[in-house]
C-alpha cells in the first residue's frame, strides 16, 4: 500500500517542508537499498528518548523542590529538577519497547499498513513498527531543523503515554482499530485525523474518511483523547449506516447491567466468543471481593473488586460486554 504522505502528516500533527524525508521512513530496513542507514533512521532512536524524557520529566515526573537552582534565575519549571532520574527514565524506555506498547500505538492508526519490503517478508513485525515510529520522530527532527518540540508534539500525538503512565482504560481505541479494519476491508484509504489547539486549551479533532465525503469533529483535554472522541463519532455513525457491522452487539443488543454474564454465555453458544472464565479472590476473607474474567479469542482481560462474588462476576461481565460492543465513551 503506496503511502499516503497528507493523512500521515495530518495524524502526526506536522507538515514537512521535504515529504520525501517522511517517505523514507516508510521502507522496511530490510531492503536493499538500507533506509537503516538513512539520517532519519540513524538518529530517530534518540529522538524517541529525548521524547520520553522530556513527557515523563516534565508533564508526569514532578517538580523537586530544590533551591538551589534560584541563583540560576530559571523561570520555566521544567529547567529544574525532576523528581525521576536518568535511571528512571531508561527504564520507562525499556518497559514501553518490550511491553509491544509502542508497537500498539502506532498499530491502531493502520501506519504499518504502508510498510514495504523489497524482499518480500513481513515488514510489519513489531520491531520494524517500532523502528517506524523512531524513523517518524528522526524524519520529523530534521525536516525542521532539529526543533525539539515537535518532535515532542509528534510523539504526543503517536504514544498515548496517559494511558501507559496511569493505567487508564484504553477502550477508545478499538473505535480507531475498528475504523482502520473497516478501511482495510474495504479497500478505502486509511482514515486521517487532524488535531489542533482550540482557544480554551483543548484540542480539536477532524476525522474524515478519504472517498467518501465523510467526517467528524470532536474535543478533548489532548490530540490522542480528541482523536479517540472523533473515531467514536464515525464508529457509530458507520454503524447505524450498516457499513459497519459488530457481530456481538447484533448478536446480543446492547450491554445489559442486569445479566451481562448471561449475554456473555449467549456469545460462547453462538460460537462467537469462548467459554467464559471467572477467578474470584479474597484477600484474607476480607472485602471487597475481586474477579478476573478472560474469554478465549478474546484479546483482553477485565479485572474488578466490588463488594460481593456476584456483584464482582456482574461488573467483570459487563465491562467486556461494553468492549466487545464499542460501548464506552473513550475518555472513561
Amino acid at each position: 500500500m503506496k503511502p499516503d504522505l497528507y493523512g500521515i502528516q495530518s495524524t502526526i500533527g506536522y507538515e514537512f517542508r521535504e515529504p520525501g524525508i517522511l517517505l523514507q521512513a516508510f521502507v522496511s530496513p530490510d531492503a536493499s537499498c538500507r533506509p537503516d542507514r538513512t539520517l532519519p533512521a540513524l538518529i530517530g532512536g534518540a529522538a524517541l528518548d529525548l521524547a520520553i524524557a522530556y513527557v515523563f520529566c516534565s508533564i508526569y515526573g514532578g517538580k523537586a523542590q530544590i533551591g538551589g537552582f534560584d541563583c540560576l534565575g530559571l523561570e520555566h519549571h521544567e529547567w529544574r529538577e525532576s523528581k525521576l532520574r536518568g535511571g528512571d527514565i531508561s527504564k520507562i524506555r525499556q518497559a514501553l519497547s518490550e511491553s509491544g506498547y509502542l508497537t500498539l500505538c502506532l498499530r491502531s492508526l493502520g501506519f504499518h499498513e504502508y510498510l514495504n519490503d523489497a524482499h518480500g517478508e513481513d515488514a510489519s513485525s513489531d520491531g520494524n513498527i517500532e523502528k517506524l515510529l523512531e524513523t517518524i520522530l528522526g524524519a520529523v527532527a530534521i525536516d525542521s531543523c532539529y526543533d525539539m518540540h515537535a518532535v515532542f508534539r509528534t510523539a504526543e500525538l503517536l504514544i498515548d503515554f496517559d494511558s501507559y503512565m496511569f493505567q487508564s482504560r484504553i477502550d477508545g481505541e478499538k473505535y480507531i482499530i475498528s475504523l482502520r479494519d473497516h478501511a482495510l476491508q474495504t479497500g478505502i484509504p486509511l482514515p486521517v485525523y487532524l488535531c489542533k489547539p482550540d482557544a480554551f486549551d483543548h484540542c480539536l479533532c477532524e476525522l474524515t474518511l478519504p472517498g467518501t465525503g465523510l467526517s467528524f469533529h470532536a474535543a478533548g483535554r489532548s490530540g490522542i483523547s480528541a482523536r479517540r472522541a472523533a473515531a467514536r463519532e464515525a464508529y457509530f455513525a458507520l454503524l447505524q449506516s450498516g457499513e459497519i457491522k459488530n457481530a456481538f452487539r447484533d448478536a446480543v443488543g446492547a450491554p445489559d447491567p442486569e445479566d451481562p454474564a448471561g449475554q456473555l454465555r449467549k456469545l460462547a453458544s453462538l460460537g462467537l466468543v469462548g467459554e467464559p472464565v471467572f477467578t474470584l479472590s479474597r484477600t484474607d476473607g476480607n472485602l471487597p471481593c475481586g474477579c478476573t474474567l478472560t474469554v478465549p479469542g478474546c484479546e483482553v482481560s477485565v479485572i474488578v473488586e466490588a463488594d460481593s462474588d456476584e456483584d464482582a462476576v456482574r461488573e467483570c461481565a459487563f465491562e467486556l460486554m461494553r468492549y466487545l460492543t464499542c460501548d464506552f465513551d473513550p475518555d472513561d
